[in-house]
């Protein structure tokens, strides 16, 4: 049967109940058997923070031993890889200090580094299993509080620390990522464009090997926001300005070379208002409040991003691909047959009138939202995205188990609503709840979900956009507006 685009997407988030160490995308140079590995070349020019050491290669005879360096900001290795009867040990160093240390077996690279990647580094940067059940560091990475000073120092811009808190899952072999936002005037993007260019060309540009080219230094993509900022030491009212934020994605290093050739070739990373900055990628799926020069200095400003980010380019790579940016939402708001959507949009219409009231969906679960939804009666109002489900005959109880399973679980609040002859089932997003403040990762949690409904239910849905306001457990649900059209490149 024919499936609508949605329903044909791959989805951005994996089911929360798999396995303890997640897969991973790995490139080619990850899978040399380790028996076969005598010699560096047959090793990655890159791992984590570091560039591979030829002269350090140490043959053994049940394997070798190896360092990786960063040489701009240290002599001795910041990575050293061991390996002796198919163990390998994995340590990360910096200023000469073991920071994280880990090992595990296996007959490959990919696979010795699965559980350094899958377990140390999400635990340490920004692992979630599922909504409930959050992870947060045990401790502050020492070179975090090094970067802050590095990038305030060298750069005059901002290095976001890691907060315990909500932290979302990571899968990517480059290791540790972070994003650099780079504000910008609309429609100034020739000069950086060329300059990215020169970056990749450069010799020393970190790379992911195997991965194409869209892909292997990093995402670079932009979004036109209305950022909000005024003075640290004011009062007055927040001042809004129209603004193209350049974003980049990629691994730790990556980002920190990046930033310092931009610097270097006299990009104003500091600029005429808004400040460029670098945070964990996690920190822009949702609005994103910086703060930029000291409270004497004329560019001290508190500053509010909109989401900017989808979650799953912020989160790197799921089960070993990196979607491409959707843009333009309207091919993926609805799907099953035709003449259901439209007796869906018209019991959608009766339901909730345009210039209605708010309705109120209450459930006696005191851990279950309190929310009421209305239709946006004036373009300016904040919407989230609701995904609807004609019923027409089918199984309520069939729909709501194939959208709490599908989405991972995560859109749990379902209820019925009934308009003169016909019902459907309403799934709204809670941003809250999803992590999905952008409506672009609300369509990232439906291609499996809408996929279900319409090879097995042949259901008929529809994604209408709804004003929503809600409390659970006492905290006020959020929703924000959010930033335009994700486009990629600079």
């Amino acid at each position: 049967m024919h499936l609508s685009p949605a329903a044909s997407l791959q989805s951005a988030f994996p089911a929360p109940d798999r396995l303890t160490l997640p897969s991973f995308a790995v490139p080619d140079s990850f899978a040399t058997p380790l028996e076969e590995i005598d010699t560096p070349d047959k090793l990655p020019r890159y791992l984590l923070l570091g560039e591979r050491d030829d002269a350090s290669f140490e043959p053994a005879p049940s394997g070798f031993s190896i360092n990786y360096t960063w040489s701009a900001f240290g002599q001795g290795p910041v990575c050293r890889v061991e390996v002796a009867d198919n163990r390998l040990d994995i340590i990360e160093l910096w200023d000469g200090e073991t920071v994280f240390h880990s090992f595990f077996a296996g007959k490959t690279l990919t696979e010795g580094l699965t559980y350094h990647f899958g377990a140390t580094l999400a635990n340490r940067d920004a692992r979630r299993n599922s909504a409930e059940h959050d992870v947060a560091t045990a401790r502050l990475d020492p070179r975090e509080p090094f970067f802050r000073q590095w990038f305030a120092r060298e750069l005059g811009i901002n290095w976001q620390l890691p907060v315990p808190g909500i932290r979302l899952a990571v899968e990517q072999p480059a290791g540790i990522l972070r994003a650099l936002v780079l504000p910008s005037i609309p429609g100034d993007s020739r000069v950086l464009t060329d300059l990215v260019r020169q970056y990749q060309q450069r010799p020393g540009a970190w790379v992911v090997d195997g991965l194409d080219d869209r892909l292997r230094h990093g995402t670079f993509s932009r979004r036109r926001a209305d950022v909000r900022w005024r003075r640290l030491d004011s009062d007055d009212e927040f001042e809004v300005e129209a603004t193209e934020c350049r974003v980049f994605v990629g691994a730790w290093r990556a980002v920190v070379e990046l930033a310092q050739f931009l610097h270097e070739q006299g990009w104003p990373l500091i600029g005429d208002r808004l400040n460029a900055f670098a945070c964990f990628p996690y920190n822009l799926v949702q609005p994103y409040r910086t703060q930029q020069g000291r409270l004497d200095d004329e560019r001290s400003l508190t500053v509010d991003y909109p989401p900017l980010l989808p979650p799953q380019v912020g989160l790197g790579v799921t089960e070993g691909f990196v979607p491409e940016s959707l843009g333009d939402l309207t091919p993926y708001r609805a799907g099953g047959p035709e003449e259901g959507q439209q007796v869906l949009r018209q019991a959608i219409d009766r339901a909730f009138p345009v210039h209605g009231g708010p309705t109120l969906f209450a459930m006696a679960n005191p851990r279950a939202p309190t929310i009421w939804l209305q239709r946006p009666a004036a373009a300016e109002q904040v919407t989230v995205p609701v995904l609807c489900v004609l019923l027409d005959g089918k199984s309520l109880w069939n729909i709501a188990q194939i959208v709490h399973d599908a989405s991972g679980k995560r859109l749990k609040l379902g209820h019925q609503v009934t308009a003169g002859e016909q019902s459907f089932f309403i799934a709204p997003n809670l941003p809250d709840e999803t992590f999905c403040h952008d409506p672009e990762g609300f369509h990232y949690l439906l291609p499996d979900v809408v996929k279900r409904l319409e090879t097995e239910l042949e259901a008929s849905w529809v994604v209408e956009d709804f004003v929503m306001s809600g409390v659970q457990q006492g905290k006020e649900l959020s929703s924000c507006a959010s930033a335009g059209p994700r486009q990629e490149g600079w």
